[in-house]
């Protein structure tokens, strides 16, 4: 603690700095209210919830064990279909037939996806195998979570943009209803100024859409995310585990060094 900084410690000063920085670095109001109102939360590092600090992410875990043996690959390089198959009761498959394609068990291929995004795993001629990065954070579950925290949102630019303001307006709500999501996340998006670059217009209901899936599809995969109503008025909620992980997702975005020396 430092008395010249009102007892706060060098570090406290910097973090605090590089919130109000996040906060404030876009031109849209409608960001920089909701990430305001939540901005302080993130300067402490987020905690599991007890009951589920021994195993927080279960389907991802799961999928890791597996890999531990390495599963076999297509020749296109998805999960074999014998391995879809066997998982397809896991991940809610409920119609008559069997799935063919990874592609049909969407949160499986999530899960995949992911999984090789963060390090891992990694392809090895026709078999998707653990890196040694997996194999350490499958033995440990608190790291694991860290490491899939720091890690949710990606590195699309417009997609983090819609996935903070989707994680920040869940964060203290028991459900959300998707066309408010939506809303609020295509206003935000349009006094951005954001463009397609195509075209040069504003994104259209289409493109926010995706941008907001990118994170909400992880995060169902993930178990994070309590999805109700039907298809014509669904409706999203967090999970303890969902809360705890929005919370560490945005402080990792909030506090993380900057890649500029400027704002």
């Amino acid at each position: 603690p430092q008395a010249g900084l009102l007892g706060q410690t060098l570090a406290q000063v910097i973090l605090t700095e590089r919130a109000e920085t996040w906060v404030n670095a876009r031109r849209s109001e409608t960001r920089r209210r909701i990430l305001a109102a939540i901005a302080n939360r993130l300067l402490q590092p987020a905690e599991l919830p007890a009951v589920i600090a021994a195993d927080p992410l279960p389907p991802l875990r799961w999928l890791l064990a597996q890999l531990d043996g390495g599963i076999a690959l297509t020749q296109t390089g998805n999960l074999s279909r014998k391995f879809v198959q066997q998982s397809a009761d896991r991940f809610g498959w409920d119609f008559s037939g069997l799935p063919r394609t990874e592609g049909e068990l969407f949160d499986l291929h999530q899960l995949r996806r992911f999984a090789q995004d963060l390090g891992l795993a990694r392809r090895s001629g026709r078999m998707l195998t653990l890196t040694a990065k997996g194999r350490r954070l499958l033995a440990d579950p608190g790291s694991l979570w860290r490491a899939v925290a720091a890690g949710l949102l990606g590195d699309n630019h417009f997609a983090v943009f819609a996935g903070e303001l989707f994680l920040a307006l869940l964060l203290d709500a028991d459900s959300v209803p998707d066309t408010q999501i939506k809303a609020t996340v295509g206003q935000a998006v349009a006094e951005e100024g954001f463009r397609v670059s195509r075209t040069g217009e504003l994104p259209d209901e289409h493109h926010i859409g995706w941008a907001v899936h990118e994170t909400s599809n992880l995060c169902r995969a993930l178990g994070l995310l309590a999805v109700g109503g039907d298809w014509r008025d669904r409706s999203s909620g967090l999970t303890g585990t969902g809360r705890a992980t929005a919370l560490a997702a945005l402080r990792a975005r909030a506090t993380g060094p900057r890649t500029l020396p400027w704002p």
